[in-house]
């Protein structure tokens, strides 16, 4: 089973549309790895909502951030970006049922890989993404979050914390 952050199987018609216009109006370009850059998100979320006819009214910024950062991603990776070579990605939290007061602060490329690679510690499978959030640079954020919240750390980067909507507003002001 192919990582969902190596295509486009995730992305919509709409989605696909955009990167277009990304990369004929050079936003993006056209054949190269690139840096995402906050600029670069910000038109896509513009480019996508002129898509949509009349506008999305439940439409968060906050979100299609995160969406089009992961979409910027992949295809940053289609053409040839390794992972251990890209600074953007996500910085998320983890949580387990069986530990409610406990998060797990960590950063990646793919937050269902990643995510994946947590159940295979709990028979139960019930591991979960509370949070994330798109980062133009996930090991400055991560350590950033790890330094902000030590006096809470509980074991490695598991944080002693019930609420992960406090780490993001941390993580989204940084």
């Amino acid at each position: 089973m192919s990582s969902p952050i190596e295509n486009f199987a995730n992305i919509n018609e709409k989605g696909l549309k955009t990167l277009d216009i990304l990369e004929e109006v050079g936003v993006v370009p056209p054949y190269s790895a690139f840096d995402i850059t906050e600029e670069m998100i910000a038109e896509a979320v513009r480019v996508y909502g002129t898509l949509s006819p009349g506008g999305n009214k439940k439409f968060s910024y906050n979100l299609a951030r995160k969406i089009w950062g992961l979409n910027l991603l992949r295809l940053k990776f289609s053409r040839g970006a390794k992972p251990k070579d890209c600074k953007e990605g996500a910085v998320y939290l983890i949580a387990n049922p069986a530990w409610p007061e406990h998060l797990k602060i960590g950063m990646t490329v793919d937050t269902e890989s990643r995510l994946a690679s947590y159940q295979t510690y709990d028979p139960f499978k019930a591991f979960y993404i509370k949070n994330y959030e798109f980062c133009l640079d996930r090991r400055a954020a991560e350590q950033h979050l790890l330094e902000r919240f030590n006096f809470h750390l509980a074991e490695g980067e598991w944080v002693k914390h019930s609420d992960s909507l406090e780490i993001i507003i941390v993580l989204r002001t940084y």
